[in-house]
């Protein structure tokens, strides 16, 4: 049945046999030769719908402008009309043709438009389409740069074919394979493809900066199948040989994952490998900050910003927090002031989209500089910074005795960055403290059970805070509770001189000694 429809004139032959045996078969040819006999066939022209709509408007548009020439009006002239009103009607009607033609006419370059640009399209995506076909074909016979990409969906899509010699890689227009991003240099490294099936790579110039499996360049360095290249601080390739020369091989497939895994190990962080949900939400954390890390430091650079960030794994005990897992932080520093501020994940993200739009413009020739209290590598004199915790244990308490400790402040890294001096004492409901006189001293804590106790806490002073929490003009420290049993110690812009205690809660402000 396909063969008798469509647009194709149709001839049957039926063939049959005189013999006695066969006629049941003959019988049964005969009637479906007669069926067929009864389809009509109707040719139809294969025309693009826009084409015909092409066509029957440059159609009527040759109609109407016959009609005009030959005069012949498409309305009746009414018996008795007067010379004057047949004129009137006659151009009315001229009008309206008119004014059909041209917009005949402007549905036909508006519809030539959108064919031309169809056809645009199709001739782009038939030239993309040749472009990957040769680029397959080069692949099998030339060594290649393959890019890495978070998305899979954009691994692989970028692809640069090294020929034999020299390439040149880098910023510059006359550079062989261009490069665009931070960190990049004009000439930024050179590959060579030797005779003996060698590939070799080097810097182009002291300032490019060249990973090579994670660790930098400095040398001329023999490249192999599936090693992985970090050009700048944005540009991550993976190199390939040859198909022919593999062929027969296997080899692992390397992800963008596994490449910024192998960057952060040679740069001294260590993934966690025990395949618990904080871990894996850990390391998911830092492959999504560090290299974000890299790219900040490029651009602050590039911009003469004068900031420096640095990737920090903070505990919950360090934020004030009783549970939880362990979080990441960046730290940045500003390298004139000296002062250090510790932004969360989302916060330095969200900055690092900013700083991108700020370096993209610095690369278009833009205005790319922010007001201050837009810049994203400024950070508002006020905030408060960490800088450290104190674990105050109240053991005394259960016996009502008042504890009176000097106590180190502990950073996020766990070294001691200052001494607190702290009292608590143990007081009546009204904060009126106990002395000897009042013998509130207990022999057991069994004694205190569905008591409430009330107790002071007072901060005498901290010594040796580090110079890096220091501001023009002065500094003042706040202790926080951070939990049940820690204090939390943070910096802040001077207010004034006189100490301040705070409601219930239990945070109290002490002016540093």
């Amino acid at each position: 049945m396909n063969a008798l429809g469509g647009n194709s004139k149709t001839i049957m032959i039926a063939c049959i046999s005189p013999a006695d045996i066969n006629y049941e078969e003959t019988l049964s040819t005969l009637r479906y030769a007669d069926r067929a006999k009864q389809i009509k066939t109707v040719a139809t022209i294969n025309e693009d719908p826009t084409e015909t709509v092409i066509r029957e408007l440059r159609a009527e548009n040759d109609r109407l402008k016959k009609m005009i020439e030959r005069g012949v009006m498409n309305v009746p002239i009414k018996p008795g009309m007067t010379d004057d009103e047949v004129v009137r009607r006659r151009s009315r009607w001229e009008e309206e043709m008119k004014a059909a033609m041209a917009e005949n006419e402007r549905e036909l370059q508006q519809i030539k438009q959108s064919y031309e640009e169809k056809l645009r399209q199709a001739r782009q995506a038939q030239k993309a389409d040749a472009e990957r076909t040769r680029l397959e074909e080069l692949k099998k016979q030339h060594p290649h740069l393959s890019n890495l990409n978070f998305d899979l969906q954009l691994s692989g899509k970028i692809l640069h074919i090294l020929k034999q010699g020299a390439n040149r890689i880098g910023k510059e227009d006359s550079a062989d394979i261009l490069l665009l991003g931070p960190s990049i240099q004009e000439n930024h490294a050179i590959i060579h493809v030797q005779d003996l099936d060698q590939v070799i790579i080097e810097k182009g110039c002291p300032e490019a900066r060249i990973l090579l499996n994670g660790e930098p360049v400095t040398s001329q360095s023999v490249l192999n199948h599936n090693d992985r290249i970090m050009f700048g601080t944005t540009q991550l390739y993976v190199y390939q040989e040859s198909e022919n020369a593999i062929r027969g091989r296997k080899y692992p497939e390397i992800t963008y994952e596994l490449a910024q895994e192998e960057i952060a190990a040679k740069a001294g962080i260590n993934l966690s490998d025990d395949n618990s949900r904080e871990s894996a939400l850990l390391n998911k954390d830092l492959l999504e900050v560090l290299p974000g890390v890299e790219v900040a430091n490029s651009i602050s650079e590039e911009l003469d910003k004068r900031v420096r960030f640095e990737i920090m794994l903070v505990s919950p005990q360090m934020i004030g927090k009783s549970t939880g897992r362990t979080e990441v932080y960046v730290k940045m520093k500003n390298l004139d002031t000296r002062q250090e501020y510790e932004w969360p994940k989302q916060k330095f993200l969200n900055r690092l989209y900013v700083m991108k739009e700020m370096y993209q413009n610095y690369e278009s020739e833009e205005d790319w500089d922010l007001p201050p209290e837009m810049d994203p590598f400024l950070e508002d004199p006020d905030t408060e910074v960490r800088i450290g915790t104190v674990q105050v244990y109240l053991q005394p308490l259960s016996f009502m005795v008042e504890l009176k400790e000097q106590l180190e402040i502990i950073n996020y890294k766990g070294a001691e960055v200052g001494i607190i001096n702290v009292e608590v004492c143990p007081c009546s409901d009204d904060g009126k403290e106990y002395t000897e006189q009042d013998d509130q001293f207990v022999e057991s804590p069994n004694e205190l059970l569905r008591r409430n106790v009330h107790f002071i806490v007072r901060i005498n002073g901290c010594r040796g805070i580090p110079s890096s929490f220091l501001t023009s003009d002065g500094f003042i420290v706040i202790v926080k509770y951070g939990g049940k049993r820690s204090l939390e110690i943070c910096n802040g812009k001077a207010k004034g001189r006189s100490n301040e205690t705070d409601d219930s809660r239990g945070s109290l402000k002490s002016r540093a000694s």
